[in-house]
């Protein structure tokens, strides 16, 4: 894969691919709980990110205006984890990542990262997606994806290797898949596709982050790994990714 990544951007992923709270988390002990902890913990913290945006009160106020049937039809609840890719919430995954950003630098990551950019995420994203299995308009697969990615990479992924390995991929989608459903329940569908595709927005990150002069990656891989399991519980380094998915070590 080919893909112009500015070498600037490499070491600020490095320190910047989630943001959020960071929730004090205990180990479980088994891969389903870790699985169920893991999907709630991201859905709480995104979804807060998504909501604090000025797009998303953008949203909401004219979801008011439209009056009770406006509400209704955005706040269907989630009978299944796929969703509509749209401008909107592809906007909503950029504000999200760009809060607290001088205007400058969110400027300038949504110029690479957005729509017709450089490296513009969702053209990364369907690209990392090839030969995996993985759907580009389904939440479960996004969170899998992102996981899946952060595994590799924390790991030492091999540039030019794919990142999202076909089997291991799909494995954990189906992982995953109960616990997206539960905390998807009674969700706006919009909330749906934010999320959706603010973890698509992740995973592009780790991508690029993981194409960095090789004097770069043993730091990035650590912080890779730490980030997760400091804001969301998951330990990746107490974990092995399998065709059936992630097990104990």
């Amino acid at each position: 894969m080919k893909t112009s990544v500015k070498a600037c951007w490499v070491p600020l992923l490095s320190f910047g691919l989630l943001l959020g709270a960071q929730p004090a988390v205990h180990a479980q002990q088994s891969v389903d709980l870790i699985m169920d902890n893991f999907t709630s913990s991201v859905l709480s913290q995104t979804t807060t990110l998504l909501a604090n945006n000025a797009i998303e009160a953008s949203v909401r106020n004219a979801n008011r205006s439209k009056g009770a049937s406006g509400r209704t039809s955005t706040a269907t609840k989630a009978t299944s984890t796929t969703y509509s890719p749209s401008a909107t919430a592809r906007q909503q995954a950029l504000a999200a990542q760009n809060e607290g950003k001088p205007a400058a630098a969110a400027q300038q990551f949504t110029a690479a990262f957005g729509p017709g950019g450089t490296t513009d995420y969702t053209t990364l994203y369907r690209q990392l997606l090839s030969g995996s299995g993985l759907r580009e308009n389904d939440v479960a697969d996004a969170y899998a994806a992102y996981l899946v990615a952060t595994y590799q990479v924390a790991h030492g992924a091999v540039p030019g290797e794919a990142l999202l390995p076909a089997g291991k991929s799909g494995a954990v989608r189906t992982q995953l898949a109960p616990a997206v459903r539960r905390s998807l329940a009674g969700k706006p569908a919009t909330t749906a596709a934010a999320l959706g595709e603010y973890m698509k927005l992740q995973t592009a990150l780790l991508y690029v982050g993981s194409q960095g002069a090789p004097n770069t990656q043993p730091a990035f891989r650590r912080n890779v790994a730490s980030t997760l399991q400091r804001r969301f519980g998951l330990d990746v380094n107490a974990l092995t990714l399998t065709n059936q998915g992630f097990a104990r070590k």
